[in-house]
């Protein structure tokens, strides 16, 4: 994996006022769509933004989460002040892993001993 996919920008766009996240790899466009965030694709770009009709609060609150997430798993996030966080964020594994592990997780457990009765 490139260096350079390791880092995003989550900014507030100036000139439309929708909160971006530009960068990353599959892994951080997981985290973010995740989150909340839609993921973008043109022909030139590829990009996430939050949703249209949320309120300025609910839009730092999913931001700020989603810094948390990214910079959990080891991203470098440029981010805007309001967006910053020391905290860190455990994020959840996408529902087909989970359920990957729970089969591993059950294929190790050693089967149940049968009593016998007479």
């Amino acid at each position: 994996m490139a260096l350079a996919d390791r880092y995003l920008t989550l900014q507030r766009d100036v000139h439309s006022g929708e909160v971006l996240a530009r960068g990353g790899d599959p892994e951080a466009h997981s985290i973010l769509q995740r989150t909340g965030f839609i993921p973008i694709v043109r022909v030139h770009e590829r990009y996430h933004r939050l949703p249209t009709g949320l309120d300025e609060a609910e839009e730092e609150r999913l931001a700020t989460r989603a810094v948390a997430r990214l910079r959990a798993v080891h991203y470098h996030v440029n981010c805007d002040a309001a967006f910053e966080t020391e905290l860190r964020e455990a994020h959840s594994l996408p529902l087909g892993a989970l359920v990957a592990h729970q089969a591993e997780r059950i294929r190790r457990r050693p089967p149940p001993k049968r009593s016998r009765t007479p």
